[in-house]
């Protein structure tokens, strides 16, 4: 089998200070990357002249690109192919709605063109990792560089954007850069991560963001440049809302969105999609519990929590929670979606531990926090009543309704329980909402409340230094696309004692799971336990339903020079995964 060589290219865009000349920072690039091509225009040839393929060229040609992936299926890895279709589909919803193809580069990063105070250039790192942090926290990097490649003194540095490349090098590129110095046309060693030629790097990036801290370290080691990263969130979360602005609730909700996204001079261009079924909804529910007529001249505005301060991205995850929406940031863009498209089973990743995985641990919190029933409610004023929306429900039971006519049923199950199932516990956390008055919309906003929080009874953690899940070619790399909430199979190889009708005294864990339910009876039985616990413990190792799939929860991917690939997954047991498990 061909070895695939892990390879990381770093591109920054650098804003010196106004009173410096960037002629030496450009003197002192790698020249890789100093004439980096750029990514053509997809245009078409009309009378000489060119002009932007129609809306039906567009359509045509997706449709093109579906029907051939589709001719190529059995020879492409399943999950390639997966990846490869979501990815046309999303094409084609933004070929509908109007919206540009591919990673749009906002203005604050890009420049059209940029002055003579921004420099740009790619580097190769001597390490870094990446972690992605979920939904709550913005993801962030930290790059080590070798001070002879970015001599630069931060005192003349304003501000700094990062791309991050991380992906695989076939071995006859590997070799021709390393023991023979080839290059390619851009100058760039064939033994590191190729830019492809239309000059787009989406395919291999895995971080763009903003630099918080540039951090330069003198030491016998070597002289070293380390850059603190966060993703194009931090921005908006940083910025306080002043007071007054908000939401324009008049306007669709990508449109009110992206408006607010542009009034800020460091998000300013930075692209907002939804990703959900159908067109995004408008945000007329948000404004109806205040009847307040507006001033003349006014905007109606969505009304912020109680004076307090807010952060651009508070209340941006507040206005779509009410809306049963969820909010991301995906390289450049900022993706509002379902939570459901969050904790798609579409793509699970296999690992299996005496395969493709270093390390394996779990463990249960059996008095943790356990995540309750949830419960939205809404005053309707035209009915003068209460609509509720909750979930999980029992099949059959109504999932939604107004108090006084339709009251909520029990809980699903107990949230708490004690060792004898005596007593057991069952809670319900009330979230309360105003302006939603739609049933489906007040489950769906209680759906998302409970698959965000999660149970955490089972967690753990693995490491891999394989840049693929199992059975899929390394050079797919389809690890180091792994984000928080992703679903990955844990699996235990069988282990190579099994039938030899011996019991091992050492038996580890991961034999021990891999044993059949006869031979962990007889082992259990071997360290003296009663043979009716001992095979109750064989028979609940294989009971109906027992969880394999999980959550990540946080996803770290290392890099280093010498080293090579590592990559550190925490994951936990969401409910999904056991409310769902078809």
């Amino acid at each position: 089998m061909s070895v695939y060589h892990p390879s990381a290219r770093v591109r920054l865009t650098l804003r010196t200070e106004e009173f410096q000349n960037t002629e030496a920072l450009e003197a002192n690039l790698p020249p890789a990357d100093r004439d980096e091509p750029q990514a053509p225009k997809r245009t078409t040839e009309v009378g000489g002249t060119t002009s932007p393929p129609s809306r039906r060229e567009q359509l045509r040609a997706n449709s093109r690109s579906l029907r051939e992936l589709r001719r190529r299926r059995r020879d492409i890895p399943r999950e390639k192919y997966l990846a490869q279709v979501e990815q046309l589909r999303i094409d084609r919803r933004r070929i509908r709605r109007g919206q540009p193809l591919g990673q749009e580069v906002p203005e604050s990063v890009s420049g059209t063109p940029p002055d003579d105070l921004t420099v740009v250039g790619g580097i190769q790192p001597v390490s870094m990792q990446i972690e992605r942090n979920g939904l709550t926290t913005a993801d962030t990097c930290t790059v080590t560089l070798d001070y002879a490649d970015a001599p630069f003194d931060p005192r003349v540095i304003r501000a700094a954007h990062i791309e991050v490349l991380l992906g695989v090098v076939p071995p006859e590129d590997y070799e021709a850069g390393v023991e023979r110095g080839e290059r390619r046309a851009d100058g760039s060693l064939r033994s590191i991560i190729a830019v492809p030629e239309d000059g787009s790097s989406q395919g291999w990036t895995r971080f763009v963001g903003f630099v918080d801290e540039w951090s330069v370290k003198y030491s016998e080691d070597g002289d070293q440049v380390v850059l603190e990263c966060r993703d194009m969130s931090a921005p908006l979360r940083d910025i306080k809302l002043a007071s007054g602005e908000s939401i324009d609730t008049s306007l669709p909700l990508v449109e009110a969105i992206q408006r607010l996204v542009d009034s800020i001079p460091t998000t300013r261009g930075v692209p907002v999609e939804f990703d959900g079924e159908g067109t995004a909804p408008s945000l007329d529910s948000l404004a109806t519990t205040r009847r307040r007529r507006p001033r003349r001249g006014r905007r109606r505005r969505r009304v912020r929590r109680g004076g307090q301060e807010m952060t651009v991205w508070d209340h941006l995850t507040d206005v779509c929670a009410q809306l049963g929406f969820v909010v991301t940031v995906n390289g450049f863009a900022i993706r509002i979606i379902e939570p459901r498209t969050l904790y798609a089973r579409q793509g699970v990743r296999r690992m299996v531990y005496g395969r493709n995985l270093d390390t394996l641990e779990f463990s249960r919190r059996l008095q943790g926090v356990k995540v309750p029933t949830i419960e939205v409610r809404s005053y309707d004023p035209e009915l003068g009543r209460t609509r509720w929306g909750r979930y999980p429900t029992r099949p059959g039971e109504p999932s939604s309704g107004v108090f006084g006519e339709v009251n909520p049923p029990r809980p699903l199950r107990a949230n708490e329980v004690t060792p004898s199932g005596a007593n057991p516990t069952e809670k319900i956390k009330t979230i309360t909402v105003s302006g939603v008055t739609d049933p489906a919309r007040l489950t769906n906003i209680a759906r998302q409340a409970f698959e965000q929080i999660g149970r955490q009874e089972i967690e753990g953690a693995f490491t891999s230094d394989d840049p693929s899940s199992f059975e899929n070619d390394f050079a797919l790399a389809d690890l180091m696309q792994l984000t928080a909430g992703d679903a990955v199979e844990l699996l235990v190889a069988q282990s190579d004692t099994e039938g030899t009708g011996e019991v091992n005294p050492n038996t580890t864990a991961a034999q021990l799971q891999s044993l059949s339910r006869e031979r962990r009876s007889r082992y259990l039985q071997s360290l003296g336990w009663d043979r009716t616990v001992s095979d109750r413990f064989a028979a609940l190792q294989e009971a109906t339903g027992f969880e394999t799939v999980f959550r990540t929860q946080d996803v770290r991917l290392n890099w280093d020079n010498e080293e090579g690939f590592k990559i550190n997954v925490g994951f936990q047991n969401f409910i999904t995964v056991r409310e769902d498990p078809q």
